[in-house]
C-alpha cells in the first residue's frame, strides 16, 4: 500500500465531487409533469405508482439487472438514480481500498481501537470541508483556494495517519452534499461493514435510522418505518451490522446498534412516537427481550419512556369529522403510551421470574436503574381515567418498583435508589386495581375457556373417578405478606391496602369460578380458598385502618346517637350519613316555616273579616251607607280562607299585608302555579273601585304603622278610602257586574268554575259565630241589640236574599264567591265544565229557593 500523497488525495476527490454532483443534479431537477397512462378503460397516475413503493425500498444495482428478461416499470424509471447511487458507492470503495486495502484483509479480524493520534486525524477529516467553506466566503478564487486549504491540512498530518483523515473527508463531504437516500446509506454502511470502519460505520447508521423516521417525499406514510413493508427492516438491519456467528467479532454489536437506535428515535420531531410504535421497533423489541434483556430491552423501553415524559401529551382538536394534526399526535400519545405498558409488563414478568435465580441479579440492577431514571419523568402520577392507556402506564410502573422493592435481591443495592422506589410509590396516582397484575403472578385468574378441544376416549370402559378436594399451595400467603412487609415498612399505606384488596378480589374471583376453569397451579379447595378470603379480608382491614386514619378501637361500643340504616350493597348495618339528616333536618324546617305563613295569612284574614263587620255596623248606626249584611263578612271570611288556604300553590309577589291606615291600588292578582286554569288567566292586575264613601285627602291620613315580620298575605288588597273617619276600616266588598251574554260567553272561555259557594257560606257563618262569642264578646252583641232597637227600618237583613235586594240600588257590589270574571279574579273556580251556566249562585233561576235556610 503505497504512501498517500497530496497530489493522489486531490485525484481521488476530484472523481468524487464529479459523482457526488451528478446525483445532486438528478436529485434536484424539477419534477415531470404527472402524465396519465391509459390501459383499455383503467387510467392510473404517475404519482400513484410511487406511492406504491415502500419508501425505504432498496434499489438494485444496474450489474445484479442484466439478466433481467423483464423490467418492472419503478424498476426502469429508477435505472438512473441507482446508477448514479452506486457511481458514488463506488468513488468512496476506491478511497477505502486504496487507504486500508481489499476488504478480505479486514475480514474476521477484531474492531481496533483508534489510537489518540488516529482520532485526530479522523476529526481533522471531519472538519476539512468545514475550514474550506469558511476561507471561501472571503475569496473570489473558489478552486485554488480549495486546492491549497486541503493541500495545507493534508501536509500538516503524517502519512501514517492520512488514511483516517482521507476516509473521513470522503464519508463527511457525501453526507453533507449528497441525499439521504436510504440505497445511498445501505450501500455506504456495506463498505464500511466490510472494511471495519467502526467510527464511519455508526455515523452511517445514525443517519439511515433518520431517514427511516423522517417523512419521504411523495410519500402518504407520516414515518417510513410504519410502513407495513418494513416490519422487518431494523431486525434485518441488526443481522446486517453485526452476524449472528460466533466466528467474527460484530462491527456493531446489538447494544451499540440499541443505542444508535435510542439517539435516533430520541430526536424531537412529530414523527418521534409514530416511530416508537411502529411493527419494526416493536419486533425488533421482543427479539432484544429474548437475548438480551438488561443491555438491550430495558434501554429501549427506558427510551420510550424518555421520549412520553419529554413530551407533553397534546390536547384533542374540537372540529369534527376532520383529522387534523393535533388529533395524530393524541393518537400516537395513546398509542406509545399503551406500548410502554406492555413492555413494563414484560419487564414485571422477567424480575418475578429470575428473582431467586442467578441471572437475576443482572435482570434486577436493570430494572432498577431504569426505575431510577424514569421517575424524574413523573410517569406515575398520571391522572387518567381507569383502563385508559394512561393508567395502564401507571398500575405496570407501580408493580415493578413494588416488585423490585419487596425483591431479597434489594439489600445489595444503594439506599438512595430504594429511597428512590419509595417516593415514585408513594406520589403514585393509586386505585384499588393498581396492583393486580403483581398479585396476578401470585394468585394467576382462571382462564374462561368454554369450548376446549375434546379429548380422545379410551376403547376401554374406566370408572368416572371420585371428586377430590383441592389442596391449597402454603405459599400463596406468604408471598402476599412478603410483598406487604417493605410497604408498610416505609410508610407507602395506600399500596398496602391496594395489594390487599387485590388479593382479595382474585379470591372471590376463584370462589365463584367454575372448577374447569382454574390453573393448575391453583388446587385450592373449597375451604381453604374461604380461610384465606378470611385472612386477605382481616389484613386488608387492617391496612386499610392503618391508610385512612380509622384510630377507633373496634372493641368501643357503638355510639348509641348514631342513625343505622342497612346498605344492601354490603350486606350489613352501616352508621348513616350526616348529610341525609342534614337534609331532613332542613326539610321539617322548610315545612314548619310554611306552617307558620299560613297561620300568620289566617289569623291576618280573621282580623280583616271583624275589621269588615265593624266598618259595616258603624255604617248603619251613622247612617252615611247602606245597611250592609253579616253575611258580607261570612261571604268575605269565606273568600279570604278558598283564596289563601293552599298556601303553597301560589308564589309570593312581593305584595305586604294590609294593614291599617294603609293605601293600596293597583294590587296585583297573587299568580297560582301548578294550576291549569292560570295558564288561562290574565296577567292585568286587578283594580277594585269601593263605594258609600267619600274620598278624603291624603293629609288627614294617619302615619303607617311599622309593619309586622311576617309572611306575604295571599289575598287582594283593596284601596282603602282615605277619609279619617275610615283610616282603620278595610275595603268592603267590591261592586259586582251585570250578568249578560258577553259575560256569561267570557266566563265559559275561563274554563273554571267555583262549585265551593255554600260550603265556604258555612265555613264562613261558623268562623263569624265563633268571633263573636270569644273575640268581640258582651260589647257587639249590646251595639246590635241597641241598633236594632233604635233603628227597626235598618236591620241587617239576614238572608242572603235579602242582602241582594238591600245591596242592589245606584252601585252594584260584587258577590266574592260569584263568577271569576265578574269577581276580577278574585276565586279560582275548579270545575272544568265550562258551560254550567247554572254553576254559579247569581245565574241560576232556582237561586232563591235554593238559598232558603
Amino acid at each position: 500500500m503505497s504512501e498517500l500523497t497530496t497530489s493522489k488525495i486531490n485525484r481521488q476527490f476530484r472523481s468524487l465531487r464529479g459523482k457526488c454532483a451528478a446525483l445532486t443534479s438528478l436529485t434536484v431537477a424539477p419534477p415531470r409533469p404527472k402524465v396519465a397512462v391509459t390501459y383499455g378503460s383503467h387510467s392510473r397516475n404517475v404519482a400513484h405508482e410511487q406511492d406504491d413503493t415502500p419508501p425505504l425500498a432498496i434499489l438494485q444495482s444496474l450489474d445484479k439487472l442484466g439478466a433481467r428478461l423483464h423490467f418492472d416499470r419503478s424498476i426502469v424509471e429508477n435505472m438512473q438514480l441507482s446508477k448514479r447511487i452506486y457511481e458514488v458507492r463506488d468513488a468512496f470503495k476506491n478511497i477505502v481500498q486504496s487507504t486500508f486495502g481489499p476488504p478480505h484483509s479486514a475480514a474476521g479480524t477484531p474492531s481496533r481501537i483508534l489510537t489518540l493520534a488516529g482520532i485526530c486525524a479522523r476529526v481533522v477529516g471531519e472538519h476539512v470541508e468545514v475550514e474550506m467553506n469558511t476561507s471561501l466566503q472571503v475569496s473570489d478564487a473558489e478552486d485554488e483556494v480549495r486546492g491549497q486549504i486541503m493541500d495545507a491540512l493534508y501536509e500538516e498530518v503524517p502519512s501514517q495517519y492520512r488514511s483516517y483523515t482521507l476516509v473521513a473527508h470522503a464519508l463527511t463531504y457525501i453526507l453533507d452534499t449528497c441525499p439521504h437516500h436510504p440505497t445511498l446509506l445501505h450501500a455506504l454502511l456495506e463498505v464500511c461493514i466490510a472494511h471495519g470502519l467502526v467510527a464511519e460505520a455508526q455515523i452511517v447508521l445514525q443517519a439511515l435510522f433518520t431517514t427511516s423516521i423522517l417523512p419521504r417525499p411523495n410519500s402518504t406514510y407520516i414515518c417510513p418505518l410504519t410502513h407495513p413493508a418494513h416490519k422487518n427492516f431494523l431486525v434485518t438491519l441488526k443481522e446486517t451490522c453485526g452476524p449472528s456467528n460466533a466466528e467474527t467479532s460484530p462491527i456493531i454489536n446489538d447494544r451499540t446498534f440499541t443505542r444508535i437506535l435510542i439517539n435516533a428515535l430520541s430526536h424531537p420531531c412529530p414523527e418521534q412516537l409514530h416511530a416508537w410504535t411502529s411493527r419494526a421497533v416493536i419486533r425488533l423489541a421482543r427479539e432484544f427481550a429474548q437475548q438480551d434483556f438488561a443491555g438491550c430491552f430495558v434501554p429501549l423501553v427506558a427510551g420510550l419512556a424518555t421520549a412520553l415524559g419529554q413530551g407533553q401529551k397534546p390536547k384533542r382538536s374540537g372540529a369534527k369529522g376532520t383529522r387534523a394534526p393535533m388529533d395524530v399526535r393524541s393518537k400516537a400519545y395513546e398509542d406509545a403510551s399503551e406500548r410502554l405498558a406492555k413492555w413494563l409488563v414484560m419487564m414485571l414478568d422477567t424480575v418475578h421470574r429470575l428473582a431467586t435465580t442467578a441471572d437475576g441479579v443482572v435482570q434486577y440492577s436493570a430494572c432498577l436503574d431504569f426505575l431510577v431514571q424514569v421517575e424524574p419523568f413523573r410517569l406515575h402520577t398520571l391522572s387518567a381515567p381507569p383502563a385508559s392507556p394512561g393508567a395502564c402506564v401507571v398500575d405496570a410502573l407501580c408493580c415493578l418498583t413494588a416488585c423490585c422493592l419487596a425483591s431479597p435481591l434489594a439489600a445489595s443495592h444503594a439506599e438512595s435508589d430504594l429511597c428512590v422506589l419509595s417516593r415514585l410509590l408513594r406520589d403514585a396516582t393509586v386505585r384499588n386495581q393498581t396492583l393486580d397484575d403483581l398479585v396476578s403472578r401470585i394468585i394467576p385468574l382462571p382462564s374462561f375457556t368454554i369450548f376446549r378441544m375434546p379429548l380422545a376416549e379410551p376403547n376401554e370402559h374406566t370408572p368416572t373417578p371420585p371428586p377430590v378436594d383441592r389442596v391449597l399451595g402454603d405459599g400463596v400467603m406468604t408471598d402476599i405478606d412478603t410483598l406487604a412487609a417493605p410497604l408498610a415498612a416505609r410508610g407507602i399505606l395506600r399500596c398496602e391496602a391496594a395489594l390487599y384488596r387485590g388479593a382479595l378480589e382474585h379470591v372471590e374471583i376463584l370462589i365463584s369460578s367454575p372448577l374447569h376453569t382454574l390453573p393448575p397451579s391453583m388446587q385450592l379447595g373449597e375451604k381453604a380458598l374461604h380461610e384465606l378470603r378470611l385472612q386477605l379480608l382481616d389484613r386488608a382491614e387492617d391496612a386499610e385502618r392503618r391508610c385512612y386514619g380509622n384510630t377507633t378501637d373496634p372493641s368501643r361500643p357503638p355510639d348509641v346517637n348514631q342513625e343505622w340504616v342497612w346498605e344492601e350493597m354490603v350486606g350489613s348495618w352501616v352508621v348513616k350519613s350526616p348529610a341525609p339528616a342534614q337534609a331532613k333536618i332542613a326539610k321539617d324546617r322548610d315545612l314548619e316555616q310554611a306552617a307558620k305563613r299560613r297561620r300568620l295569612s289566617r289569623s291576618h284574614s280573621q282580623a280583616n273579616i271583624l275589621l269588615r263587620q265593624s266598618n259595616s255596623m258603624s255604617a248603619v248606626r251613622n247612617g252615611r251607607t247602606q245597611p250592609v249584611s253579616s253575611s258580607t263578612g261570612r261571604l268575605l271570611s269565606s273568600w279570604d280562607k278558598e283564596n289563601s288556604s293552599d298556601g303553597e300553590d301560589y308564589q309570593d309577589i312581593g305584595t305586604d299585608p294590609l294593614v291599617s291606615g294603609e293605601t293600596v291600588e293597583d294590587t296585583p292578582v297573587p299568580t297560582r302555579v301548578r294550576k291549569f286554569a292560570t295558564t288561562l288567566r290574565t296577567n292585568a292586575p286587578c283594580r277594585t273601585v269601593l263605594f258609600g264613601t267619600p274620598r278624603a285627602t291624603k293629609d288627614s291620613v294617619k302615619p303607617k304603622p311599622k309593619p309586622r315580620a311576617s309572611a306575604p298575605a295571599r289575598v287582594v288588597h283593596f284601596a282603602v278610602p282615605e277619609s279619617p273617619a275610615s283610616a282603620f276600616v278595610p275595603a268592603s266588598a267590591p261592586p259586582r257586574r251585570q250578568s249578560n251574554f258577553a259575560t256569561l260567553l267570557a266566563d265559559s272561555h275561563k274554563n273554571a268554575i267555583s262549585l265551593r259557594d255554600e260550603k265556604a257560606r258555612e265555613r264562613a257563618r261558623a268562623s263569624l259565630e265563633k268571633q263573636k262569642t270569644t273575640s268581640h264578646g258582651d260589647g257587639a252583641l249590646k251595639r246590635k241589640r241597641s241598633t236594632q232597637r233604635h233603628h227597626p227600618s235598618k236591620e241587617i237583613p239576614s238572608s242572603d236574599d235579602d242582602f241582594a235586594s238591600t245591596v242592589r240600588g245606584d252601585d252594584s257590589v260584587i258577590e266574592p264567591e260569584s263568577s271569576p270574571v265578574r269577581g276580577a279574579a278574585l276565586v279560582e273556580p275548579s270545575s272544568d265544565d265550562a258551560l254550567n251556566l247554572f254553576a254559579y249562585p247569581d245565574s241560576s233561576p232556582v237561586k232563591s229557593r235554593r238559598r232558603v235556610f
